[in-house]
């Protein structure tokens, strides 16, 4: 297993440790928190985490994630970096910057605007597949 997978991983079980806690309710924000979600049955079978923020003052949200197959990398770790907006049940993530550990280039250029939204039972519907909060029950 690589360093940067042993670093993300641990990055985001702290994230999930502070945003979960003993006992403590999950954020009333439907977007805030560490997530994952497997591609299946749409996608390429892989396991997608992402990271997004509260809002500033702006609007604007921190998002970061990873991938660890990913179809846009020909295979592969994926790193990628944004920002995000919502707009009621939806959120609208813009990916500026990728990284693909085996050094591609990437499928397509940035940045990419993609769209999912909050299904009302505390996941995340991105086109079909469906992300939860990591350290949620």
């Amino acid at each position: 297993m690589s360093r940067r997978i042993l670093v993300l991983g641990a990055a985001l079980a702290t994230l999930a440790a502070v945003f979960v806690g003993a006992g403590a309710a999950a954020p009333a924000d439907p977007f805030v928190g560490a997530w994952v979600g497997v591609e299946s049955p749409v996608g390429d079978g892989s396991t997608d985490y992402f990271v997004t923020g509260a809002p500033g003052k702006d609007g604007v949200r921190a998002y970061h994630g990873w991938e660890d197959w990913a179809s846009f990398c020909g295979g592969g770790p994926l790193t990628t970096w944004g920002t995000s907006r919502s707009v009621g049940d939806t959120i609208y993530t813009t990916i500026t910057s990728a990284r693909c550990a085996n050094g591609s280039p990437g499928a397509f250029p940035l940045p990419v605007t993609v769209s999912a939204f909050a299904t009302g039972d505390g996941h995340i519907n991105a086109g079909g597949v469906i992300f939860s909060r990591i350290g949620s029950r």
